[in-house]
């Protein structure tokens, strides 16, 4: 949702004056100014378009395989041009799943976000895996989110903060996200941006998401929100981080309502215009009343009544029905992914990517990092004064085959690195890797202590240069 775009300096410093100064921090006329600008700096064309998605009539630009071979030269050119420092995380993970690089349907889905725009794409999918190195770790970082990913907090978040994608779609066929700010959990940021990422990434599954985008609706019912009244830094921080999070996920926001029963609540309005990046917030429209005139106001931009008056009550209740029965469907689903995934990597011997127990064969900086072989190389090092006091190669052949037999005990395996994936390789192999390993920690340690044995240029000098008075 942020492209770009801070917090409103309008929010610097604020607190303390009560919920009537909130409002009036609010530059109105500037948001609409700004939002006129940018209307008009658009063609005709363009306008229409976005006026066609808010409507929910605009139909998904057609694929043909020339245009989509043509629009994946455009992304591998824009990528190979990107500047190292944004594109770092992006090779960690191509390194970690080398079949990445290749992956047209991985590369489609950012395409299909940006409308197809090759150097945008590029730049959503390198802020992916930056994103996604930080909200989830290294060993999750080529790893599809599941459930099963998440913490205690995550889930609790996930479950109870209002966020739902709608069992129905609008007019055009797109999927409806529901979502209640007043019960957003606005201490637990990192918790609220990790549930907001799986929930983001299981809607573009959906084919209708990739080709005509997302409808949002963001309810905000005053009365219920200044009850629990968060502080105005709390409530910009997270719609700025979602806005971060947003703006790196394949998911194009096609049309964006927010309503709310307050007008106090015009100043969350006014924060998400500037959080939200330029294309979301051309597509953002207002609906202030009750609840119910603002579903029928939703009528007019193609998010159907029928249906959604009752999942809107049941939704902004948040009865657990809902949300339990969206969590099994997905478990199952998940259940189901992984069983085949490790069917696949049975049936042909190709891994995805490395597990973090994983010892990984290779040399140079991508492999050091890895989190399995800082692990081995410590392992190697509690082994050393062993490995040094054997007097026979049998003993030696021991060390080397306990050490890895405890990377096997704890679920570690030898991997190669191939063109599609890794691939385990023979204990043999493993067993050379740790010799190897042994050998060199016992070269670099001879180096580095100092040699017992004096040296003869401080007596050559000593010949070459009498001493005073001889």
């Amino acid at each position: 949702m942020m492209k770009g775009g801070g917090a409103s300096s309008c929010f610097s410093g604020c607190g303390g004056s009560g919920e009537a100064g909130w409002a009036a921090r609010i530059d109105s006329a500037g948001d609409d100014a700004t939002l006129a600008r940018e209307m008009n700096e658009l063609s005709v064309q363009e306008r229409e378009k976005i006026y066609d998605d808010i409507h929910g009539v605009a139909a998904a630009q057609e694929e043909t395989p020339e245009s989509v071979a043509t629009c994946l030269l455009e992304f591998d050119a824009c990528l190979s041009d990107l500047p190292y420092v944004k594109r770092k995380d992006l090779d960690r993970a191509f390194f970690l799943r080398p079949e990445l690089h290749n992956d047209k349907e991985f590369k489609l889905l950012f395409l299909r976000a940006d409308n197809y725009n090759a150097y945008q794409a590029v730049e959503r999918m390198a802020k992916y895996f930056t994103n996604k190195l930080i909200l989830f770790g290294e060993d999750k970082l080529v790893k599809k989110i599941t459930f099963e990913d998440m913490s205690e907090q995550d889930m609790k978040v996930l479950i109870s903060d209002g966020n739902i994608v709608l069992p129905h779609r609008d007019r055009a066929g797109r999927p409806i996200w529901f979502s209640d700010c007043s019960k957003a959990d606005y201490e637990h940021t990192a918790s609220t941006m990790r549930a907001f990422w799986y929930l983001a990434m299981a809607t573009v599954e959906d084919q209708a998401a990739q080709a005509l985008g997302i409808s949002c609706v963001l309810y905000c019912p005053g009365g219920e929100f200044f009850s629990n009244l968060p502080s105005m830094s709390q409530v910009t921080a997270l719609l700025l981080q979602v806005g971060s999070v947003h703006a790196s996920l394949p998911c194009r926001i096609s049309s964006f309502h927010f309503g709310t029963d307050e007008p106090r609540m015009r100043f969350f309005l006014s924060t998400l215009q500037q959080a939200f990046g330029k294309q979301v917030r051309l597509r953002l429209r207002s609906h202030f009343g009750s609840a119910m005139e603002m579903r029928y106001s939703l009528l007019t931009f193609g998010i159907q009544c029928e249906g959604l008056l009752s999942a809107v009550d049941e939704v902004a209740d948040m009865k657990p029905e809902i949300l339990l029965a969206y969590r099994e469907g997905r478990l199952e689903l998940e259940r189901k992914l992984e069983d085949k995934r490790n069917a696949d990597a049975e049936r042909t011997g190709v891994i995805l990517y490395p597990a973090p127990t994983d010892v990984l064969l290779g040399r140079g900086r991508p492999y050091q990092d890895f989190s399995g072989n800082r692990r081995f190389a410590e392992l190697i090092d509690t082994q050393m004064t062993r490995f040094r006091s054997c007097r026979s190669q049998f003993e030696k052949t021991c060390v080397i085959m306990d050490v890895v037999k405890t990377v096997h005990d704890s679920k570690g395996r030898f991997l190669k690195r191939t063109a599609v994936g890794w691939e385990v390789i023979s204990d043999e192999v493993a067993r050379k890797k740790a010799g190897t390993t042994f050998r060199t920690r016992t070269v670099l340690a001879a180096r580095e202590t100092p040699s017992s044995v004096p040296s003869n240029r401080g007596a050559k000098r000593m010949k070459m240069d009498p001493s005073p008075g001889t």
